[in-house]
Protein backbone atom coordinates (compact mmCIF):
# COMPACT_ATOMS: atom_id res chain seq x y z
CA UNK A 1 0.00 0.00 0.00
CA UNK A 2 2.94 1.98 0.68
CA UNK A 3 4.37 1.99 -3.14
CA UNK A 4 0.53 3.14 -4.11
CA UNK A 5 0.38 5.67 -2.27
CA UNK A 6 3.97 6.92 -3.00
CA UNK A 7 3.19 6.81 -6.72
CA UNK A 8 -0.05 9.21 -5.91
CA UNK A 9 2.48 11.56 -4.59
CA UNK A 10 4.38 11.71 -7.16
CA UNK A 11 1.73 11.69 -10.15
CA UNK A 12 0.15 14.84 -8.06
CA UNK A 13 3.14 16.55 -7.61
CA UNK A 14 3.85 16.21 -11.85
CA UNK A 15 0.39 17.32 -12.32
CA UNK A 16 0.60 19.91 -10.14
CA UNK A 17 3.93 21.12 -12.00
CA UNK A 18 2.82 20.46 -15.30
CA UNK A 19 -0.55 22.46 -14.66
CA UNK A 20 1.96 25.24 -13.59
CA UNK A 21 3.59 25.32 -16.82
CA UNK A 22 0.20 25.53 -18.41
CA UNK A 23 -0.38 28.90 -16.26
CA UNK A 24 2.89 29.98 -17.10
CA UNK A 25 2.19 29.45 -20.73
CA UNK A 26 -1.07 31.41 -20.23
CA UNK A 27 0.80 34.12 -18.72
CA UNK A 28 2.98 34.45 -21.81
CA UNK A 29 -0.06 34.19 -24.39
CA UNK A 30 -1.63 37.46 -22.51
CA UNK A 31 1.30 39.29 -20.81
CA UNK A 32 4.00 38.09 -23.51
CA UNK A 33 7.27 39.19 -22.03
CA UNK A 34 5.95 40.98 -19.01
CA UNK A 35 5.12 38.06 -17.45
CA UNK A 36 8.56 37.06 -16.81
CA UNK A 37 10.36 40.76 -16.68
CA UNK A 38 13.36 39.10 -15.35
CA UNK A 39 13.83 37.26 -17.76
CA UNK A 40 13.18 39.76 -20.53
CA UNK A 41 15.54 42.17 -19.18
CA UNK A 42 18.18 39.32 -19.38
CA UNK A 43 17.28 38.27 -22.57
CA UNK A 44 17.06 41.87 -24.00
CA UNK A 45 20.55 42.66 -22.25
CA UNK A 46 22.05 39.83 -24.37
CA UNK A 47 20.93 39.85 -27.73
CA UNK A 48 19.92 44.22 -27.66
CA UNK A 49 22.75 44.99 -25.78
CA UNK A 50 20.05 47.02 -23.40
CA UNK A 51 17.64 45.79 -20.53
CA UNK A 52 14.83 47.55 -22.81
CA UNK A 53 13.63 45.73 -25.80
CA UNK A 54 14.00 48.07 -28.73
CA UNK A 55 10.95 49.24 -30.01
CA UNK A 56 10.42 48.54 -33.08
CA UNK A 57 10.71 44.71 -32.85
CA UNK A 58 8.14 44.89 -29.24
CA UNK A 59 5.35 44.24 -32.01
CA UNK A 60 7.00 40.73 -33.02
CA UNK A 61 8.36 39.89 -29.94
CA UNK A 62 4.89 39.60 -28.17
CA UNK A 63 3.91 38.05 -31.30
CA UNK A 64 6.28 35.46 -30.70
CA UNK A 65 5.48 35.43 -26.66
CA UNK A 66 2.14 34.56 -27.34
CA UNK A 67 3.26 31.62 -29.32
CA UNK A 68 5.58 30.12 -27.10
CA UNK A 69 2.91 30.20 -24.54
CA UNK A 70 0.30 28.61 -26.65
CA UNK A 71 2.65 25.45 -27.29
CA UNK A 72 3.68 25.62 -23.86
CA UNK A 73 0.04 25.24 -22.64
CA UNK A 74 -0.51 22.53 -25.32
CA UNK A 75 2.21 20.69 -24.24
CA UNK A 76 1.78 21.33 -20.20
CA UNK A 77 -2.00 20.16 -20.64
CA UNK A 78 -1.48 17.35 -22.92
CA UNK A 79 1.05 15.50 -20.45
CA UNK A 80 -0.91 16.29 -18.01
CA UNK A 81 -3.79 14.57 -19.13
CA UNK A 82 -1.34 11.13 -19.68
CA UNK A 83 -0.03 12.07 -16.09
CA UNK A 84 -3.87 11.71 -15.18
CA UNK A 85 -5.27 8.83 -17.25
CA UNK A 86 -2.29 6.47 -18.01
CA UNK A 87 0.88 7.74 -15.99
CA UNK A 88 -1.21 7.70 -12.99
CA UNK A 89 -2.75 4.10 -13.83
CA UNK A 90 1.03 3.14 -14.28
CA UNK A 91 1.11 2.46 -17.74
CA UNK A 92 4.61 1.92 -19.02
CA UNK A 93 3.83 3.48 -22.19
CA UNK A 94 2.42 6.35 -20.42
CA UNK A 95 5.87 7.18 -17.99
CA UNK A 96 7.74 6.94 -21.28
CA UNK A 97 5.96 9.51 -23.02
CA UNK A 98 6.36 12.02 -20.46
CA UNK A 99 9.98 11.41 -19.53
CA UNK A 100 10.98 11.28 -23.32
CA UNK A 101 8.96 14.77 -24.11
CA UNK A 102 10.18 16.59 -20.97
CA UNK A 103 13.65 14.92 -21.34
CA UNK A 104 13.70 16.07 -25.10
CA UNK A 105 12.22 19.84 -23.87
CA UNK A 106 15.07 19.80 -21.17
CA UNK A 107 17.94 18.69 -23.21
CA UNK A 108 16.98 20.98 -26.40
CA UNK A 109 15.57 24.47 -24.76
CA UNK A 110 19.06 24.20 -22.17
CA UNK A 111 21.13 23.53 -24.68
CA UNK A 112 20.04 26.61 -26.82
CA UNK A 113 20.19 28.57 -24.11
CA UNK A 114 23.71 27.89 -23.24
CA UNK A 115 24.63 27.87 -27.35
CA UNK A 116 22.92 31.15 -26.99
CA UNK A 117 24.31 32.76 -23.79
CA UNK A 118 21.02 32.90 -22.47
CA UNK A 119 21.89 31.75 -18.60
CA UNK A 120 18.75 32.60 -16.87
CA UNK A 121 16.91 30.88 -19.22
CA UNK A 122 18.97 28.21 -18.84
CA UNK A 123 18.92 28.43 -15.21
CA UNK A 124 14.89 28.52 -14.93
CA UNK A 125 14.97 25.25 -17.45
CA UNK A 126 17.40 23.73 -14.62
CA UNK A 127 14.56 24.41 -11.68
CA UNK A 128 11.90 23.51 -14.17
CA UNK A 129 13.81 20.27 -14.90
CA UNK A 130 14.01 19.69 -10.98
CA UNK A 131 10.22 20.00 -10.32
CA UNK A 132 9.53 17.59 -13.81
CA UNK A 133 11.56 15.13 -13.35
CA UNK A 134 12.29 14.30 -9.53
CA UNK A 135 9.03 12.40 -9.48
CA UNK A 136 10.03 10.74 -12.75
CA UNK A 137 12.89 9.46 -11.02
CA UNK A 138 10.91 8.47 -7.98
CA UNK A 139 8.31 6.91 -9.91
CA UNK A 140 10.53 5.12 -12.71
CA UNK A 141 10.90 1.69 -10.73
CA UNK A 142 7.22 1.61 -9.76
CA UNK A 143 5.42 1.43 -13.03
CA UNK A 144 4.34 -1.73 -13.70
CA UNK A 145 4.85 -3.26 -16.82
CA UNK A 146 1.81 -4.23 -19.21
CA UNK A 147 1.14 -5.62 -22.65
CA UNK A 148 -0.56 -3.62 -25.29
CA UNK A 149 -3.68 -4.80 -23.84
CA UNK A 150 -3.03 -3.60 -20.64
CA UNK A 151 -2.62 -6.77 -18.89
CA UNK A 152 0.25 -6.53 -16.43
CA UNK A 153 3.30 -9.08 -17.55
CA UNK A 154 4.52 -11.70 -15.11
CA UNK A 155 8.27 -11.67 -14.08
CA UNK A 156 10.51 -14.41 -14.43
CA UNK A 157 9.13 -15.62 -10.81
CA UNK A 158 5.68 -15.73 -12.27
CA UNK A 159 4.84 -13.04 -10.23
CA UNK A 160 2.87 -9.54 -11.83
CA UNK A 161 5.70 -6.79 -12.08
Amino acid sequence: MATHHRFAFWSRWLQTSLWSYALTGALLVVFDHRAVPFLAGSVNQRFFGQAEMPPAIEPYHRFVYGLIGAFLMGWAIGLAMVVRHGFRARLPWAWTTVAVSIAVWFAVDTGASVWHGAWVNAALNCVGGFFLGLPLLMTSSLARRTDRTGAEVESAQGKPS
